[in-house]
């Protein structure tokens, strides 16, 4: 019986990013500009210090598309 493959829809900053050939960093600079959380990117623990993103590849494809 042959397995399912799981296509993951939120990934982490730096799987993101070389899916989408950019680096994390412009993700991280960009997210507040041209980004909309919950749209494009979204918080796992918006209180800790250092805050956890995990961002939706196919969506952010389609904006850099437009």
């Amino acid at each position: 019986m042959a397995k399912k493959t799981v296509t993951r829809v939120w990934l982490p900053t730096t799987e993101a990013a070389a899916e989408l050939g950019c680096s994390a960093k412009y993700l991280r600079e960009n997210r507040d500009t041209i980004f909309k959380r919950g749209t494009h990117y979204r918080v796992l623990n918006p209180n800790a210090w250092r805050p956890t993103y995990r961002w939706h590849v196919k969506k952010i494809q389609k904006l850099m598309e437009a």
